[in-house]
């Protein structure tokens, strides 16, 4: 039902959008306003869900108290997450303001390499999510040894899917480039940042699903470490590094090493956070 209702506002988003734009020549407005109207349908979706379906849901106003300890805990869950999209506009601005010396060519490649290495996240980000329920049923359950076999079931299929999917688009980073743009110079700019790009990709798999397990099992600065890292202090600090080494190469480099080193971050907090539940 949650991928039902996700699904049905993109697709009226997608219907409406040529229509609002072409057809009443609307232009922006009409995709704004395109945007809108999809996420009414999504609501309305979710609303006959809760009252027509579920027999645990309501949205009944007497039942919208919630207790001090409860508003905690879902801060303590839902803080990291935001931080992670706060970050993900610092990194860009960051990025962009140290792409801006070596032409406006280079900030519309990366334009361009962001919305196909966001196919790669995307599909990690909702295998990742996909596994809270599990962990945080069998981390209060104390059922260490299923938890330790569903946390190594994520991490393969997660990382195993990043290395996978950056492999095809490795191999394919031109004609992929050529969606966009045909001019052979920019693809060649935009195919080789996106190759080195991907190269982080099955690291972030793994800092990804770690954030999860922190975020599922209450530990929230386990988790707020890692969101705030991967674009954050760490993504700036290596960006600072490497472009005073190697210029531009190092400003293109910086996210996946940024990659790497969140990645190593989260392993050792994996050990020392959750070290008793990990071991035998």
């Amino acid at each position: 039902m949650a991928m039902v209702g996700s699904m049905l506002g993109s697709i009226v988003n997608i219907i409406l959008d040529p229509l609002f734009i072409s057809v009443l020549d609307m232009g922006a407005a009409g995709a704004a306003i395109a945007t809108v109207i999809g996420n009414i349908f999504a609501d309305i979706y979710y609303i006959y869900v809760i009252v027509c379906r579920s027999k645990c849901l309501s949205i009944d106003p007497r039942g919208f108290r919630i207790s001090s300890h409860e508003t905690k805990e879902v801060l303590r869950i839902g803080i990291p997450s935001s931080v992670t999209n706060i970050m993900q506009s610092i990194g860009v601005i960051l990025l962009n303001n140290f792409l801006l010396p070596y032409g406006n060519d280079r900030i519309a490649a990366f334009g361009i390499v962001s919305k196909i290495t966001m196919i790669v996240i995307m599909i990690m980000v909702s295998f990742s999510f996909g596994g809270q329920p599990l962990y945080g049923y069998l981390y209060g359950a104390n059922n260490k040894d299923r938890f330790r076999k569903v946390m190594r079931f994520a991490y393969m299929l997660v990382c195993g899917l990043g290395l996978a999917i950056s492999c095809v688009l490795f191999l394919l980073a031109p004609v992929l480039v050529k969606l966009f743009i045909q001019d052979a110079a920019f693809v060649t700019i935009a195919a080789s940042m996106l190759r080195t790009i991907l190269f982080g990709m099955p690291f972030i798999g793994f800092t990804m699903v770690t954030t999860c397990i922190f975020q599922s099992t209450g530990k929230a600065s386990g988790a707020l470490a890692l969101s705030a890292g991967r674009q954050g202090y760490i993504y700036a600090c290596v960006l600072f590094v490497l472009s005073a080494l190697f210029r531009y190469p190092g400003v293109v480099a910086a996210q996946p090493a940024a990659d790497v080193l969140t990645a190593a971050l989260a392993f050792v907090l994996l050990k020392t956070v959750l070290k008793d539940f990990l071991q035998d």
